[in-house]
C-alpha cells in the first residue's frame, strides 16, 4: 500500500487542527499539582537535613565525651598514691584539681581544670625534669596541657570520696552547651589509694 503525498499532507494538516489538546484551566490544575508535590518533597528534604544535623551533633558530643571519658579515667587511673599516707594532699576549687602522686611519683601532678568553656587535662612536674614549666614566679609552675576538650557551659571538678569521705578518686559533672543534650557524670577511681585506718 502506496501513501501519495497529498494522504501524507491530509493526515499532518488534521494533527494540527485537532482541538483535543490541553486546555488553559488543564494546564493551571497541572501547574497546581506539580508545585504542591515539589513543596511536599522539598520540605520532607528540608526536615531530612534537619534531622541529619541533630543526628550529627549528638554523636560529635557522644564521641567527645566517650573520649573524654577515656582519657579522664586513663590519666586518674595513674596516679599511685601509696599506702602509706593517711590523706592525699588534693589541692582543689570548683573548677581546677591537682593531683600529686602521678605515675607513683611525689612532684608529679595530674592537673584537671575548667576554663572559657574548655575542660584542660595536663601534667605538672616539680622536680624539673618533666611535665609542666616555670612560670615568671619561680616558685610557680604551669601544667603542661595533654589534650583539651570544649563547649560545655559547666564542669563542677572534685575528688570522689566514699562514704567514709576518703577520697578514692575524681569526679566531674559535665553540662554541654548543647542545652538539649543532659548533663553527665565521669567518677574514675586512682590506680591505688593508702590504707585508711579502720577508726
Amino acid at each position: 500500500m502506496n501513501i501519495t503525498a497529498k494522504e501524507k499532507f491530509s493526515s499532518a494538516k488534521k494533527i494540527l487542527n485537532n482541538n483535543d489538546g490541553f486546555t488553559f484551566v488543564e494546564l493551571m490544575i497541572t501547574l497546581v499539582i506539580t508545585s504542591l508535590l515539589i513543596i511536599g518533597i522539598s520540605q520532607g528534604l528540608i526536615s531530612g537535613t534537619r534531622i541529619i544535623e541533630k543526628a550529627t551533633m549528638y554523636t560529635n558530643s557522644t564521641t567527645t565525651f566517650l573520649e573524654m571519658d577515656d582519657l579522664v579515667r586513663e590519666m586518674v587511673g595513674r596516679v599511685y598514691v601509696p599506702f602509706w599516707y593517711s590523706e592525699i594532699p588534693v589541692e582543689e576549687n570548683s573548677d581546677y584539681l591537682e593531683i600529686p602522686f602521678y605515675e607513683g611519683e611525689k612532684d608529679s601532678f595530674l592537673t584537671i581544670s575548667f576554663n572559657n568553656s574548655y575542660l584542660h587535662i595536663g601534667l605538672k612536674d616539680l622536680s624539673g625534669d618533666g611535665a609542666g614549666s616555670i612560670s615568671e614566679n619561680e616558685n610557680e609552675y604551669q601544667s603542661k596541657i595533654i589534650r583539651s576538650f570544649h563547649a560545655f557551659s559547666k564542669i563542677t571538678i572534685e575528688p570522689a570520696v566514699n562514704s567514709e569521705q576518703e577520697i578514692f578518686g575524681v569526679s566531674l559533672s559535665v553540662y554541654p552547651m548543647d542545652e538539649s543534650n543532659p548533663p553527665f557524670a565521669i567518677v574514675a577511681p586512682f590506680g591505688s589509694n593508702p590504707l585508711y585506718s579502720a577508726d
